[in-house]
């Protein structure tokens, strides 16, 4: 009797125990890791195209193009010598951000340069691939926004007035054309989610050198228009910064 006796409490310990387990659900093997948070500020090297060409007119064995037809823009390009810091990401690979791979898209209204001038672009991803010191693969981001243009104009001479002729005032010699670009990072993005991203591109093309692809008022003998542009700081410098 004594045996049983003993046992009974066991017992009863033993079913408790399961209970509790039960209802604490099954066990965390461990919390997520944060994303990377901070600020990051880097030096622009790129390539960018339009497709169509801007100021596409068809010549000579030329493809046929829509006027209408919207040019979709890519950027592929490089950040490096960069600046801030982060906190978060992988705690094995804490950074610092040393350099980054830029992918951009975007899409005009249009193909013309007075209407790029005019509305800018609307850009539909961002992705950002970040690296550490050592060539470490980081969290990537990923954003969206909107990029205008200054000093494209409709081409060159940017005239305001031909009598008496007057330049426009926000000209700047030789033809320093740049795009300034605004978005903000996507919530799910495992870099500086929600951050704010800036951009400034400035064009190793002048102006002034692209009397032709953007003259809407000849017949061209030869297909030709502005098939993109390069960042490479011919005319200043070109960066990226999230915050």
């Amino acid at each position: 009797m004594r045996s049983t006796v003993n046992r009974l409490p066991l017992a009863a310990l033993l079913v408790g125990s399961l209970a509790a387990a039960i209802a604490a659900g099954p066990p965390v093997a461990g919390a997520a890791t944060p994303p990377l948070m901070g600020t990051v500020s880097c030096t622009l090297t790129a390539a960018s195209t339009f497709t169509p060409a801007l100021g596409y007119r068809q010549g000579i064995g030329g493809k046929k193009v829509s006027p209408r037809a919207n040019a979709k823009w890519r950027v592929e390009g490089t950040l490096t010598a960069c600046s801030g810091a982060q906190t978060g990401g992988n705690p094995r690979r804490p950074g610092p951000i040393a350099r980054g791979e830029i992918l951009l898209k975007g899409k005009a209204d249009g193909h013309q340069c007075a209407s790029l001038t005019a509305n800018g672009l609307t850009v539909s991803s961002v992705r950002i691939k970040w690296f550490d010191a050592t060539g470490n693969r980081m969290p990537t981001t990923k954003a969206t926004g909107s990029t205008t243009v200054a000093g494209l104009y409709g081409g060159f001479p940017p005239f305001i007035s031909l009598d008496p002729i007057t330049l426009d005032p926000s000209y700047v010699p030789p033809g320093v054309i740049t795009f300034h670009g605004a978005g903000t990072v996507k919530g799910t993005a495992r870099a500086f989610p929600g951050g704010h991203v800036t951009l400034t591109a400035v064009a190793d093309r002048a102006l002034d050198s692209m009397v032709t692809p953007c003259n809407t008022h000849q017949v061209p003998s030869l297909t030709f228009g502005i098939d993109g542009f390069t960042f490479g700081g011919v005319h200043g410098p070109s960066s990226l910064s999230i915050s």
